[in-house]
């Protein structure tokens, strides 16, 4: 099934300025199977490509976000993921920052994130690099 990313607006919180994210590849695929306990399980593969933008400067980036990995929504709301490859991961930056991470990043390597039924960040880690993307993009 393809997943389609939409555009995306981020306000200052992820960076300190707004950014907006534009699909520029889109051909990212999904497997969908639910588990025994009832958990949606999401195998992604294929070809993402975003354009981010600096919303204040219009400065912008390409980056590559095509995984692959593997993402479980449990019954309860609780997310994890896991990738490897390149990932464009973004918590508002204080959350990330309590793990050594930027808000707006992609990673390559190992990624593990997971988030509360609430949607909080509980656990963020890069086996590799972590690229800051709000770094790159910033005036």
């Amino acid at each position: 099934m393809s997943l389609g990313a939409p555009p995306l607006d981020l306000p200052a919180g992820f960076c300190s300025f707004p950014v907006h994210l534009e699909p520029v590849v889109n051909k990212e695929y999904g497997t969908f199977t639910t588990s025994a306990d009832g958990a949606t399980i999401i195998k992604e593969s294929g070809v993402l490509k975003f354009a981010i933008s600096n919303q204040d400067t219009g400065k912008t980036t390409l980056v590559n976000a095509s995984g692959p990995g593997t993402v479980t929504i449990y019954p309860d709301g609780s997310v994890t993921v896991l990738g490897t490859g390149h990932w464009l991961i973004f918590n508002p930056a204080d959350d990330a920052a309590a793990f050594g991470l930027p808000g707006l990043m992609v990673t390559s390597g190992r990624l593990y994130e997971a988030l509360d039924p609430s949607n909080k960040l509980t656990e963020l880690s890069v086996t590799g690099r972590a690229i800051d993307v709000c770094d790159a993009i910033s005036p």
